[in-house]
């Protein structure tokens, strides 16, 4: 009997643990349920403030910023030999000349000389002296072809003239000028119009020989002439103290310059005007050939 009571009061659940077991059950319901809920909330009040904060505090989309073009400075471009501006730099050329004198006559003084020059002038010759103390010549006038000259010769000596030919040739030479663009132009025109004026004079006086110009005409181009040469010079510039080249040009049209108005000055007459168109040819084209013999 005893062992029987035993083991039912072991079998019996105790009366108070029950209810607390299920207390904690509810307990357990109700915290998971909170804090679902708590998250939402959360979320949503999160997302709340977030919106609000974007209301009073807007952002301000900046555009993304641009590639800048950057203006970089120029390579440093290395002065020229010659001593000219830096810039561009073209060729110029500068053609040979070949220039055949016919000479007349040998005078001891210069007097008898001047006095031969004179006779020739009035005939429509140049009549340019030239020689040393002792032996003068006379220079009736030039040609760039030698058979020219030859021919000529040969008539005079057929009527009993003493004369002969004499040469001065110079070659050419090109050139390469550096300079400014607004500055090339001027340069290259004044280097173009110093063999061209050589050539126009040599026109001119055959021209005038043949007697298909009159004098008006011939006063006509020399002016053109020499406005083209006096622009030339003024397009230069300064040149003292520059470029050896642009000095020499410079120096030349401007010698030319005063030759032509010597020219103009002493043409009266037709053979006066034939006269000093031949006297300036020959001037002209000497002094060319002397700028090429400095090269």
């Amino acid at each position: 009997m005893e062992y029987g009571r035993r083991r039912k009061r072991r079998g019996r659940k105790p009366e108070g643990n029950g209810a607390g077991y299920t207390l904690v059950t509810v307990l357990l319901f109700a915290l998971a349920g909170y804090l679902i809920v708590f998250a939402g909330a959360g979320k949503r009040i999160a997302e709340g403030a977030k919106q609000l904060g974007s209301l009073v505090f807007p952002r301000k989309e900046e555009p993304l910023p641009t590639a800048l073009f950057i203006a970089t400075a120029s390579p440093e471009v290395s002065p020229s030999p010659t001593g000219a501006p830096a810039g561009e730099t073209r060729k110029v050329a500068l053609p040979g000349i070949s220039i055949y004198m016919l000479s007349i006559g040998s005078f001891q003084d210069r007097a008898s000389a001047d006095a031969a020059a004179e006779e020739l002038k009035a005939k429509g010759a140049a009549g340019c002296v030239s020689g040393s103390e002792g032996d003068y010549t006379v220079i009736a006038a030039a040609y760039s072809e030698e058979s020219d000259a030859e021919n000529v010769r040969a008539r005079l000596r057929e009527e009993g003239f003493d004369c002969r030919v004499t040469s001065v040739i110079r070659d050419g030479c090109e050139l390469e000028i550096t300079a400014s663009p607004e500055r090339l132009l001027p340069i290259g025109t004044a280097f173009a119009i110093a063999p061209e004026t050589v050539i126009q004079l040599d026109e001119l006086s055959r021209e005038l020989d043949a007697e298909a110009k009159s004098t008006e005409y011939g006063l006509g181009v020399l002016g053109e002439i020499k406005r083209n040469v006096l622009s030339a010079v003024s397009g230069l510039g300064a040149t003292e103290g520059g470029d050896a080249w642009l000095m020499r040009i410079g120096g030349y049209l401007t010698e030319l310059g005063g030759l032509i108005d010597g020219a103009i000055e002493k043409s009266g007459s037709r053979a006066e005007l034939s006269s000093a168109v031949k006297e300036l040819r020959l001037r002209s084209a000497l002094l060319y050939a002397e700028m090429l013999a400095n090269e």
